[in-house]
């Protein structure tokens, strides 16, 4: 095409190259100003929405940081941090604290050691571990009784000549999940097993061995009958003593004391009184407040920017939304209901003033009168917070899942297991009951579902709790309770039930199961937000429909009414914007989307209109080119017939 374009004019004697680029720039100037004005417009709206988008984040996310750090929310304060430490849980409206506690015991763990071993791979010897948590007692470091925690199952673990090694047991029994954790400790004159259990009186262990081909094991045996295992701390509960009332607790963790505070106990001060007060964060509120304001006009600055008559986003509608949003903050209820009677629940009414330009200011001094007559109003408009009115009732679900609001509770019948007691019998262990391969089984019915065989270890036994931790069964829990035998279903609700059949006459005569008294357990049932509540394993969901959607309750006993209120707090209100707003396919996210899809057509645009010019000059090109070779030959015939002509004139 360049021979073509370079041969234009020879014939012709005219300029066609420059014709032809003047004749396409003629056609298509125009539509090529017109996208790349339009290429330019979309790139600074985007951009503007961009910065909009990233300004608003911004603001949400310092505002959530600040609230979430705790500053902004009343703190609990110990007089002694040595010995009691304590701070707010997520969530708590803690206000004017004033607590004496005194630390009258900590919290210990059972641990016991075993005798040294040559290494850590020293075979012990093969067969069971059956390891069981409950209430021991101790003379001279020796276990002198042992009662199985309620609800509890022993756990049984095989040891076999894959791991009869001192590691290998330790590996054994943590794999297990038994409640305790063991570990090698070695100090270069050999190996010890060391078995540790969770705090609590409750969460002592007896280590039950029944001994396999390669003897040995019974050197980790921890019980009534068999203490090869030393004793280094036994299993204890704290006990503290809270305004002159002592109370007992399995952790040194405590957060069911003071409401709304976490008490960590660290040292024992028997006769100390430690006082528990607490610090109103004022200042850091009012400063707060302050840069609140402060952050907003700067928002709202780079708003009015982009929507002036010159700004990218004059006319966009997300853009005006995100305007019109923020503005309700100032007059947005923060509280779902007023902390006392006539406190505010909106930064209005705290100082927080729109001036006629849309700027905010702060009236000072109604800032601090809010703060000194109503402060636990002004701090629960910052902080945001889930409570129930009820004792009975515990929020489990996370903040931010249900929209603010308070929802009333009501008729709330709390699922229960079925249950199977068996006659009493008093003197059931005046001598130990044996059971061997005559009597060693009985069938239990769960659930209405098939009938289970129950197989009790074959052995003498010498009290109830000792034959408690020899039962196992699936989806069942055995204790002895008083003079019977109660087996608890390990279901909820209407269908949970526990029967006995096929029992020897032997061990019913001990134990009276075929006059056990059954209980069915009793089915849920609640009404959240004003519908029914979805029940799973004695938690309470509210209704996917219902306004309450999100919320997750767990009652603790039967409730005829009660409500739970959701406060969203400022940084949640604010979250709650940027989130319509910058959420794909929503507000400034879909403005942004519509110009990007407009960015892409005018790019297609812009490609099509640089091939169809390429095509007019290729076509044009061709025209001229066929002009000019026609033209050169008629310059050529006409210069032959000339000579002709002057031939014949010269004849003459």
């Amino acid at each position: 095409m360049d021979s073509i374009t370079t041969a234009l004019g020879i014939g012709s004697g005219i300029d066609t190259k420059k014709l032809v680029e003047e004749l396409v720039s003629a056609q298509y100037e125009l539509k090529t100003k017109q996208l790349t004005a339009k290429t330019e417009t979309l790139a600074a709206q985007i951009s503007s929405l961009g910065q909009l988008k990233g300004g608003l984040s911004s603001f949400s996310t310092a505002l959530a940081t600040l609230v979430g750090s705790g500053l902004l929310a009343t703190q609990p304060t110990s007089a002694d941090t040595g010995a009691v430490a304590v701070k707010a849980l997520s969530g708590a409206r803690l206000g004017t604290l004033s607590t004496e506690i005194e630390v009258r015991q900590l919290a210990t763990a059972q641990r016991v050691t075993s005798a040294p071993f040559a290494s850590s791979a020293s075979a012990i010897g093969t067969g069971k571990l059956t390891i069981t948590l409950g209430t021991a007692t101790y003379v001279d470091g020796a276990p002198t009784g042992f009662a199985q925690r309620e609800g509890s199952t022993p756990i049984t673990i095989n040891i076999s000549e894959d791991d009869n090694s001192v590691a290998g047991i330790a590996r054994a029994i943590n794999a297990a999940n038994a409640g305790v954790t063991a570990t090698v400790v070695g100090d270069g004159a050999g190996a010890t097993l060391s078995i540790v259990g969770k705090t609590g009186a409750d969460a002592a262990f007896r280590i039950d061995v029944e001994e396999g081909d390669q003897p040995g094991l019974s050197a980790l045996a921890f019980n009534p009958g068999n203490a090869s295992m030393a004793l280094s701390r036994a299993s204890q509960d704290s006990i503290v003593t809270v305004d002159g009332v002592t109370v007992r607790r399995p952790g040194n963790s405590i957060s069911d004391l003071i409401p709304g505070v976490q008490i960590d106990l660290l040292k024992e001060e028997v006769g100390h009184s430690i006082s528990i007060g607490s610090t109103r964060p004022t200042a850091a509120i009012s400063q707060a407040v302050n840069d609140f304001v402060g952050a907003f006009n700067e928002l709202r600055s780079m708003l009015k920017t982009e929507t002036d008559p010159t700004g990218a986003l004059n006319g966009d509608v997300a853009a005006r939304e995100m305007g019109r949003q923020l503005g309700t903050l100032t007059s947005m209820p923060l509280t779902a209901g007023a902390v006392s009677p006539g406190a505010p629940r909106t930064l209005a009414e705290i100082g927080v003033r729109t001036e006629r330009d849309g700027t905010l200011t702060v009236d000072t001094e109604k800032l601090n009168k809010a703060l000194t007559l109503y402060p636990d109003a002004v701090e629960a408009m910052f902080n945001p917070s889930q409570s129930s009115n009820s004792p009975l009732v515990d929020i489990m679900s996370a903040q931010g899942k249900t929209k603010p609001g308070t929802y009333a509770i009501t008729d709330i019948v709390v699922p229960t297991a079925g249950m199977a007691t068996g006659a009493a019998r008093p003197a059931a262990f005046d001598t130990p009951l044996v059971i061997d391969a005559t009597n060693n089984k009985f069938t239990l019915t769960l659930n209405g579902g098939n009938p289970v065989e129950i197989s009790l270890p074959e052995g003498s036994y010498e009290s109830g709790e000792q034959l408690a931790a020899a039962l196992s069964a699936t989806g069942a829990s055995f204790a002895w309770t008083g003079d019977s035998l109660v087996v608890t279903s390990g279901a909820l609700g209407g269908g949970s039930a526990v029967s006995f059949q096929a029992v020897d006459a032997t061990l019913n005569d001990r134990l009276g199961l075929s006059e056990a008294t059954t209980t069915t357990g009793i089915a849920g049932s609640g009404m959240i937000a004003g519908k029914p509540a979805n029940i799973i394993n004695g938690f309470f969901f509210a209704a996917a429909d219902s306004p309450a959607a999100g919320l997750i309750l767990q009652p603790h006993g039967d409730i005829a009414s009660a409500t739970v209120t959701v406060d969203v707090g400022l940084a949640g209100a604010l979250a709650d914007i940027a989130k319509r707003l910058t959420t794909a396919g929503a507000g400034l996210a879909a403005s942004e989307t519509r110009y990007s899809k407009q960015q892409v057509q005018v790019a297609k645009d812009q490609l099509k209109a640089d091939e169809d010019a390429q095509k007019m000059t290729d076509r044009l090109t061709r025209q001229f080119a066929n002009m000019d070779i026609r033209v050169a030959a008629y310059k050529n015939t006409q210069s032959f017939l000339q000579q002709q002509v002057d031939l014949w004139s010269a004849d003459r």
